[in-house]
């Protein structure tokens, strides 16, 4: 007759619960003001037709009165809880209480009727009042109105003697639970519904989320080497720039390296590029150093915020940091192992465009190292 509600995974029913109670506590807060200005409303005609007594209907109406303001304060005192899940399981408790005080309140209320008005009005309000403002589980359900309807059933056995009355009444609140029931498992199994589809959602935007940052981290490194490309250089430079910053700029070339491609082969070349990259690139995050593969065999290596004598350490160390792997090089021609020419130079990165002019002269200075034989360090200097 209507959907079945989705299963909901374990992890999630404290989830589901937490945010069903908190719509039941909003229903049940606009709920017991209306039956606190309803009460005094029927205390004061009371009062007015029959006196100031202590009639049955009187005592009724008081007690509703009084659970409805302690529920008022009850949710409210309990919203200042600050374990949400503690204080989702507190209130719906005490919300399954509240409404079954209201279910056997209106039985009782039912059946008093019996013997002058002989109608079923209090219960059936206080049942659609149950069903339609108290979201729960099945089991849940069960659990609020078994009692207050055996009560009923067996009441009325007691309290309505005209078996026809008798009848209409069970036919009419047969009918009137049935529908009623229903609707409440409709509502139920499509707040369900929608709990598991926010889930699913949510759970694709974190897949989607966790897949654009891998795919990220991929555009800003090299296939080949595994270490930052020139665009993740880029990137680096314009998150850790935001204000001018002192800077040594390193830019370094693999020695001879199209003649050891040809004579090892391009597999050996990419495995020395490999080589290289992953020592570099060690060698330079374990000091707080940027390096990236700039393209071909060329690397740069940014520090950011030191001086002179830091920056000169720094190029040696990238330059003992290659000749440690002794990488043989037998057409190397100016090495018997694999070796780098580097040039460096010290300026400040505001932007993009200074990082470029910054690597123009560390190319420079790289170009100079070239003519000067290779396999050395030489520093930027100005004309």
């Amino acid at each position: 007759m209507f959907k079945q509600a989705p299963s909901v995974a374990t992890g999630q029913q404290n989830h589901l619960l937490q945010q069903m109670t908190t719509e039941n506590v909003y229903r049940a807060k606009l709920y017991v003001r209306f039956v606190i200005v309803l009460e005094i409303l029927m205390l004061l005609r009371n009062f007015y037709t029959y006196g100031v007594s202590l009639h049955y209907y009187v005592i009724l109406y008081l007690s509703f009165l009084a659970v409805a303001i302690l529920t008022l304060v009850f949710l409210h005192t309990s919203e200042r809880i600050a374990h949400i899940h503690q204080r989702a399981r507190l209130q719906h408790y005490y919300l399954m209480a509240f409404y079954s005080f209201t279910l056997f309140w209106g039985v009782v209320v039912t059946l008093i009727d019996q013997s002058s008005y002989g109608h079923v009005t209090a219960y059936l309000t206080n049942f659609l009042v149950a069903t339609v403002l108290f979201i729960v589980s099945r089991r849940s359900f069960i659990l609020l109105h078994f009692f207050p309807t055996i009560l009923l059933i067996v009441g009325m056995f007691i309290w309505q003697e005209n078996t026809k009355i008798l009848t209409g009444h069970f036919i009419n609140i047969t009918i009137f639970f049935i529908f009623a029931t229903l609707g409440s498992r409709v509502l139920y199994n499509n707040r369900v519904r929608t709990f598991s589809q926010k889930v699913l959602l949510q759970e694709a935007n974190q897949e989607m989320a966790t897949l654009n940052r891998h795919l990220h981290q991929l555009v800003l490194r090299d296939e080949l080497t595994r270490i930052p490309n020139r665009r993740g250089l880029y990137e680096y430079i314009q998150t850790h720039t935001t204000t001018p910053q002192s800077a040594a700029i390193y830019v370094l070339d693999i020695d001879s390296f199209k003649t050891y491609n040809d004579f090892y082969g391009h597999l050996a070349g990419d495995q020395v590029l490999k080589q290289v990259a992953q020592a570099i690139d060690t060698c330079m995050q374990e000091k707080g150093y940027f390096s990236a593969r700039f393209g071909g065999e060329e690397f740069v290596v940014v520090a950011l915020q030191v001086d002179e004598h830091t920056a000169q350490e720094i190029a040696t160390c990238i330059f003992n940091t290659v000749a440690q792997l002794h990488i043989p090089h037998e057409k190397s021609v100016c090495h018997s192992e694999v070796s780098i020419s580097l040039g460096y130079t010290l300026g400040t990165i505001e932007n993009q465009a200074t990082l470029e002019s910054l690597i123009k002269e560390a190319d420079d200075a790289l170009y100079g190292s070239k003519q000067a034989g290779r396999n050395q360090i030489q520093r930027y200097k100005k004309e």
